[in-house]
């Protein structure tokens, strides 16, 4: 078993700035993979997502939709948001980065 940690800092849907430490982004709660999720969202369209996508074997084929979820609506809905947040890069914690459009499609077709 393993403790949970603590918790130094709550996003919820409040995004949380990057700015005060110079970097241009901030923040996002994206729950889904787990219920504390969070990616990176830089002011020049790449999301630094984590485990929210996947790109590389043996975990997936395609970039797309991790192989892991503790809530499958609300991965959906942490990808809406972001793709409505204007992300053009995708970075995942698991292979090469892919153009956004992808995930729109993938997303239409989960």
């Amino acid at each position: 078993k393993v403790r949970p940690a603590g918790v130094d800092i709550r996003i919820g849907d409040d995004d949380w700035s990057l700015k005060d430490y110079g970097v241009a982004g901030k923040v996002v709660w994206t729950p889904g993979h787990t219920m504390g999720s969070v990616s990176v969202i830089l002011d020049s369209g790449d999301a630094l997502v984590g485990d929210l996508a996947m790109n590389m074997f043996p975990l997936t084929v395609r970039p797309g939709l991790p192989i892991f979820a503790v809530n499958e609506k609300a991965l959906k809905r942490s990808w809406n948001r972001l793709l409505g947040m204007g992300v053009r890069t995708i970075w995942p914690a698991h292979g090469k980065p892919f153009p956004a459009e992808v995930m729109k499609r993938r997303i239409q077709q989960a």
